[in-house]
């Protein structure tokens, strides 16, 4: 069952806030990815923090940004569930939505390259997301160049600042921390 199988791991029951509060930030201490249990011998690396915002996530390729924001992303989930987590404790609110975007391929047979399926999905976390919301975004803009790319981040960062939304903006394009943006 989950419930056995999450505390063989480890794993803890989340405190789900109230529905309709005003305090979405997420409070996640010891969280590890839940596909990595150390029996291969590898042993995950627990990451603690709070989230009241929109997080921008900086490092270099093969760093963990990717992981963190899918471990993140479940844990949510498996909260919002009413499922155990894989943290040590974890206090997350309620959402309204989930919004994920990830690399993406391209699909010759719609006629769609990754970049237009990028924008696809970008458009509709635009029109749908709300401060209630949770949004991950990881490498926005490999369909582009490197400048273009920035510049598409730092317009959607802007953008979800002002709904406000909570969430995880992962980019390995430093171009972006030199873009005179305008985000609380």
């Amino acid at each position: 069952s989950h419930v056995s199988a999450s505390l063989c791991k480890g794993w803890c029951l989340p405190t789900l806030k109230p529905v309709g509060g005003q305090d979405m930030s997420m409070q996640l201490n010891g969280l590890v990815p839940y596909w990595m249990d150390g029996r291969d011998g590898i042993l995950p690396v627990a990451n603690s923090f709070d989230m009241d915002g929109l997080l921008l996530l900086t490092a270099p390729n093969m760093s963990g940004k990717s992981t963190l924001m899918r471990a993140t992303t479940v844990a949510a989930l498996l909260a919002n569930c009413g499922l155990m987590v894989p943290c040590k404790s974890a206090n997350v609110p309620r959402y309204d939505a989930f919004f994920v975007r990830t690399a993406a391929f391209d699909v010759p047979a719609e006629g769609k390259s990754a970049f237009a399926l990028e924008m696809d999905d970008i458009r509709v976390m635009l029109r749908d997301c709300s401060p209630r919301s949770l949004v991950m975004v990881d490498e926005l803009g490999k369909g582009t160049s490197a400048r273009d790319g920035a510049a598409l981040a730092g317009a959607l960062l802007e953008a979800l600042d002002s709904v406000p939304v909570r969430g995880i903006f992962a980019t390995h394009l430093h171009e972006l921390l030199h873009l005179p943006l305008e985000t609380q």
